[in-house]
């Protein structure tokens, strides 16, 4: 029974190593109170505390080790801080380029003759210059929302893509991120 306690807490520590990229999200996760009904499953809700605690330490670590902003990513990538509104709370990029960033609050605000909503959570695959299979942003097309898809760098100017509709706006209207209202 001994192999067996050990297994289960290596297998904890290779879960927090594995995701350390999804720290963030992971250390909101909440866990129940052990139960005195075995000292199997004593031992096995203690490990999962202890690794809910040392993943939620890790994030807190994360935060306050100079990570950088959800704006300094899209910089990175090739993309000016004012396609994401100002507030976002955090992001989780991982090494594919898939990415979720969270915002505190839905959020909406106008470009141009546009009216743009964007979710609590943003999602999508992020690569230099190019942000596609995009989930949490929307478009008001006429009178119905439209899911913003894509969205593209294409020297100074932005391409989105939102169903049947496509619309490129210079880089230089993003350079500030918008205030929701």
């Amino acid at each position: 029974m001994a192999n067996h306690h050990v297994l289960i807490l290596v297998a904890a520590i290779l879960l927090l190593s594995t995701f350390a990229s999804d720290a963030t999200v992971l250390a909101n996760t909440t866990v129940a109170p052990a139960t005195k009904t075995s000292s199997n499953t004593t031992f096995a809700s203690t490990t999962i505390a202890l690794a809910n605690t040392t993943v939620a330490s890790t994030a807190t670590a994360l935060a306050n080790s100079g990570k950088p902003t959800p704006y300094d990513m899209l910089k990175q990538y090739g993309f000016p801080p004012g396609v994401l509104p100002t507030g976002a709370t955090g992001y989780v990029l991982r090494s594919d380029g898939s990415f979720e960033a969270y915002l505190p609050a839905e959020c909406s605000f106008h470009i141009d003759k546009w009216s743009v909503r964007f979710s609590t959570r943003i999602a999508g695959n992020i690569q230099t210059g190019s942000i596609h299979d995009l989930e949490g942003v929307k478009l008001k097309v006429v009178l119905v929302w439209v899911g913003i898809k894509q969205v593209d760098r294409d020297g100074d100017q932005l391409r989105f893509h939102a169903g049947a509709v496509s619309q490129s706006f210079s880089v230089g209207n993003f350079a500030s991120s918008p205030q929701c209202s």
